[in-house]
């Protein structure tokens, strides 16, 4: 860290508090902006919830770590500030003295950087029962900085593993992950939103309010936190107890929009078939199932489970579609995302062994059949059914008619 001007910045903040030097980091975790507590050593001493959510990690894995290797300030000329040995700045804070930090940026992964500013308390050596010899705190800039994905919306995306990202630009997950979520609940919850008490019941079930309130504040930080990297963090809306997220143009979650696609697409006529353009994307989008990476409470249930019918509703129009304009291949993929979701599903056997029959590969037909035995008697105790044997056979005869016609089995 380099250091500007000294400045006197006045008398400590005091805090009730029996060991003075322990008041300083109970400072630490009453500030907004991300704070960090650095000891005479160099190394990073306590955070607060707001410095993990934007360092991307628990504080965990930063307290005890260098300054140089936590800290990603650049000054105006675009350069490290932190360095690994003999940085002047933390000489400055080991002799007491004021420092005014000149810091324009914070280096945000290889992609870019956010602009920032920072200020720094030199704690007295009086004080220093704990070897504390600084708080410095980091003031985010809601201006944009050159690298920065500017203009583009922030993407939270929990069908199968989670990934946020604000155009190329990956975003670190939030330190707690109640914190996404209460996202994905406010989300789904759109427009109305939900009572404090909800949120509450749902993210610590049969835990006494007294306890989680607090966790609430906490978590609600933190989503705050993220909502700032690409806009407002107030789309986190509050009235009274009750909480919303607003439906913006720069916050984009995969599940919603899926949802509101898929449903689009199935309506009408069960005989009528999508439009490509809008299978494709949805098959894109559905990387898995609704909170896939998350341990989400009991409330996503329901959710995930009209999530996963609605995406075997799609396969089966994407399937039809599919072998309809003779891609056959395309609605074989179709049956197999299907049954790796969910074996039982007789519709996707059925289909999947007629289109090994029509592809003219036997063996694959049988497999499948015989896979789908399997299943039945395992976990139904079950024979396939009548319709099942006539799928079966009707599959045998296409692939050996196309055998038989000179034509070679397609993959």
């Amino acid at each position: 860290m380099r250091p500007g001007r000294t400045r006197n910045p006045g008398p400590p903040q005091s805090c009730d508090h029996d060991d003075p030097g322990q008041g300083f980091h109970v400072l630490v975790h009453q500030v907004a902006d991300p704070t960090f507590a650095i000891s005479l050593d160099g190394r990073i001493a306590d955070v607060n919830a707001a410095a993990e959510a934007f360092v991307g990690t628990c504080a965990a894995t930063i307290i005890g770590r260098a300054c140089s290797e936590v800290i990603g300030a650049l000054d105006e000329a675009g350069e490290r500030v932190c360095r690994v040995a003999g940085c002047p700045i933390l000489e400055c804070f080991a002799a007491g003295n004021a420092v005014a930090l000149n810091w324009e940026a914070w280096q945000n992964g290889r992609c870019g950087s956010a602009p920032v500013s920072a200020t720094a308390l030199t704690v007295p050596r009086s004080l220093r029962n704990d070897g504390t010899v600084a708080i410095v705190t980091v003031h985010p800039s809601s201006q944009p900085a050159e690298g920065d994905a500017t203009g583009e919306a922030l993407d939270i995306d929990m069908l199968g593993p989670t990934r946020i990202a604000r155009g190329t630009l990956r975003i670190a997950r939030p330190p707690r992950r109640k914190s996404l979520e209460l996202l994905g609940m406010l989300a789904v919850a759109r427009p109305t939103g939900l009572h404090r008490e909800q949120i509450m019941d749902a993210l610590w079930p049969g835990e006494p309010a007294e306890l989680t309130a607090g966790r609430l504040r906490v978590v609600l930080h933190d989503a705050r936190r993220l909502l700032a990297i690409a806009g407002d963090p107030s789309a986190l809306d509050r009235d009274g107890a009750h909480f919303s997220l607003e439906d913006t143009s720069w916050l984009r979650f995969d599940f919603v929009e899926f949802d509101a696609v898929a449903r689009d697409v199935l309506q009408g006529p069960a005989d009528r078939l999508p439009d490509l353009p809008a299978v494709e994307r949805l098959l894109d989008l559905y990387r898995g199932e609704f909170g896939a990476d998350e341990d989400f409470g009991d409330w996503a249930i329901p959710y995930r489970e009209s999530l996963r019918r609605r995406f075997h509703d799609v396969l089966s129009a994407g399937a039809r579609l599919f072998a309809q304009r003779g891609a056959i291949a395309r609605s074989v993929e179709c049956c197999e995302r299907a049954l790796r979701s969910d074996p039982l599903q007789e519709q996707f056997h059925h289909a999947l062994i007629a289109y090994y029959g029509q592809l003219g590969r036997r063996t694959d037909a049988i497999r499948q059949y015989e896979d789908y035995r399997e299943i039945l008697a395992t976990e139904l105790g079950e024979q396939p059914s009548p319709a099942t044997e006539r799928v079966f056979h009707r599959a045998l005869s296409a692939s050996t008619h196309r055998l038989a016609s000179g034509e070679r089995p397609r993959r």
